[in-house]
């Protein structure tokens, strides 16, 4: 697969298409070239992502931003990329790899359809802890995403935000003995994150911004790829415990913040589609934002899930409280 950064333009890729057009690294850099472009409703960019869902479902690139396009401003296209979707999950229903790249498309208007494939997928591939973090994410149920949330930690998910979640979850599910608990860890790992970290933590920027300024001070993707995450995650983890900081009974103060919290946990950009009400132009900055990363990254996303789990067996680390 070739993962190289495209150089070239739309049209010079189009034109060696048409000496090999069944090749899927030059459909590949179409897809990444219209991206660069921004050109992200043309017919022909529909058309490279319909070729690439027909022929090759199981790319990777089938399964990041790169491949989506909003319903909204181009309704026809979407449509006809679910269908192929769709028509790939029928042809092949036991694929991990299919079932992901399905339910990340149609999230955007059938979240629930979305949420029974990424079901089935975790039937076939239990172990896999990011498709728990996922079915937790689009779970409507407090009691559902609790139980997945708590079986993404079990199974080892590092995501840096699944504390926050679970506390969230559980507050909102009733268990408060649950909530309290990773609200005392949510604390401490705030303190940790403030002593390792100092002044970052309070870095005003968010998406690209932070990303600019962490990369401008690091010595490389990777260190920058840190420093967002410890920058944005105990910002939210210090905000829904500020009150726990304050009073020292994260009980009564974590119970109080997750009351006031509305709304479900952020989809992740593995399995979602773009957020409701973004606009063309906010998408466009989106996905190019996204293959920017996609192709420093070199990376295949994660993509797994299983059974309801019991939430004793998540407890915080000890020492923690």
């Amino acid at each position: 697969m070739n993962m190289a950064v495209a150089s070239r333009s739309t049209s010079a890729v189009l034109a060696a298409l048409s000496d090999d057009p069944d090749s899927v690294a030059l459909h590949e850099e179409l897809l990444d070239a219209y991206v660069a472009e921004g050109d992200l409703g043309s017919r022909g960019r529909i058309d490279c992502i319909l070729w690439l869902v027909s022929h090759d479902p199981t790319n990777v690139w089938c399964r990041t931003p790169l491949a989506h396009v909003s319903p909204t401003a181009v309704p026809d296209g979407y449509e006809a990329i679910r269908r192929a979707w769709l028509d790939q999950v029928g042809a092949r229903p036991a694929d991990v790899r299919v079932l992901c790249g399905a339910a990340s498309f149609i999230t955007y208007t059938d979240p629930e359809g979305s949420l029974d494939l990424l079901r089935r997928a975790a039937a076939l591939s239990p172990d896999d802890p990011e498709l728990w973090v996922e079915v937790g994410r689009l779970s409507r149920a407090p009691d559902a995403s609790l139980a997945a949330f708590a079986e993404a930690r079990r199974r080892g998910a590092r995501h840096p935000n699944l504390a926050v979640w679970i506390a969230l979850s559980a507050a909102r599910a009733g268990d408060m003995a649950a909530a309290d608990a990773f609200a005392r860890e949510l604390l401490a790992l705030v303190g940790d994150a403030r002593r390792q970290y100092g002044a970052k933590l309070d870095w005003p920027e968010d998406g690209r911004e932070l990303w600019r300024r962490a990369r401008a001070e690091s010595v490389d993707d990777g260190h920058a790829r840190q420093r967002c995450s410890v920058t944005s995650a105990p910002r939210a983890r210090s905000e829904l415990t500020s009150g726990c900081a304050r009073t020292g009974r994260p009980p009564t103060s974590f119970a109080r913040c997750a009351r006031r919290e509305s709304g479900r946990p952020p989809r992740s950009s593995s399995v979602a589609g773009p957020p409701r009400g973004r606009t063309t132009a906010s998408t466009s900055r989106s996905a190019t934002s996204s293959g920017e990363r996609f192709r420093s990254r070199r990376t295949t996303p994660n993509v797994s899930l299983h059974s309801a789990p019991d939430l004793g067996r998540f407890a915080p680390s000890a020492g923690r409280g």
